[in-house]
């Protein structure tokens, strides 16, 4: 990935992207949890507190997935899916703020791709 200096945008852009694809079923919760996991480190080296916060939404999503592993499950059951699907419009959400803020603070300092 390419260096981000002190603009967040293309981190959160990704992170949208990712969230986009995994609830249109283009990639699978496990791929999910591994894409943020790199997207968010990446994160903390321009915006450490930003991290933080979207590293507490991945928990949760890391954790509903080792259950289901644990568990050898086939399927989740209504309680598991309600988290994920709590957890990731919650990280869209606060993601889709931080995005925006970093818009009015950035402007068109660096290019999105």
């Amino acid at each position: 990935m390419a260096s981000t200096g002190s603009n967040p945008i293309r981190q959160f852009n990704r992170i949208l992207e990712r969230l986009n694809s995994y609830e249109s079923g283009d990639i699978s919760l496990r791929v999910l949890i591994a894409d943020l996991e790199v997207l968010i480190e990446t994160l903390a080296s321009v915006q450490e507190k930003m991290s933080q916060e979207l590293r507490e939404y991945w928990a949760v999503l890391e954790e509903v997935y080792s259950v289901c592993v644990d568990n050898q499950a086939q399927e989740m059951d209504k309680t598991l899916e309600s988290q994920i699907h709590n957890a990731v419009t919650t990280m869209r959400r606060r993601v889709q703020e931080l995005f925006e803020k970093a818009l009015l603070e950035h402007g068109d300092d660096e290019p999105l791709d």
